[in-house]
């Protein structure tokens, strides 16, 4: 699934006939991030669950809000946060939409952590790093980004530990315990294989 993530990226090259078609995908998509992210913490601050769901029996650390599993919205994690760091930073057409791209990624940065899914997190990371190796950003935009993303981080910290700590303590405890323990290192290179 995480394939997904690298390939969302070259879909602008092939679907959308101008920047501008582009950037108004990327502008929605980021919507529909900050939208899952919210009914994603809406559900774990009220116990509620949406249709579908199937009890799992470790439901702290596995729900995953609109999508039938965590890692399945990790992965989509994987997709969007990158865009909304983007149009953050280099958005362009109006304040008001860098300030909602950059209110967005503290949002699902909090959804994706309490997914507890470490390989959706790892992949977030890598996605990250190739949208700006990709985004040709300057030595002065590359000090912003990383100025902006602690930023963005300490606020997802902040919301995390005040508003949802019983999550934060259950994922922080399984990640202790997990590591960066994952059979995915033994699965990926079959699937470059296949």
């Amino acid at each position: 699934f995480f394939v997904e993530a690298f390939l969302f990226f070259l879909a602008g090259f092939l679907a959308f006939r101008s920047d501008t078609e582009l950037h108004r995908f990327f502008r929605a998509f980021v919507w529909v991030g900050i939208g899952v992210a919210a009914a994603h913490l809406f559900a774990l601050q009220t116990g509620y669950r949406f249709r579908g769901y199937v009890e799992t029996g470790n439901e702290l650390a596995e729900y995953g809000g609109l999508f039938t599993n965590s890692n399945s919205m990790a992965d989509f994690y994987a997709m969007a946060i990158p865009v909304a760091l983007l149009l953050a930073l280099r958005g362009g057409r109006g304040a008001s939409q860098r300030i909602v791209a950059a209110v967005a990624v503290p949002v699902m940065l909090a959804s994706l952590f309490l997914s507890g899914s470490r390989g959706g997190m790892i992949a977030t990371t890598i996605v990250v790093a190739i949208a700006f190796l990709w985004s040709r950003v300057g030595i002065a935009r590359t000090l912003l980004i990383v100025t902006v993303s602690s930023l963005l981080v300490a606020a997802s910290y902040a919301v995390l530990a005040t508003l949802l700590s019983e999550y934060f303590d259950l994922i922080l405890r399984g990640l202790e315990e997990q590591g960066l323990e994952t059979p995915r290192t033994k699965i990926w290179p079959c699937y470059l294989g296949i």
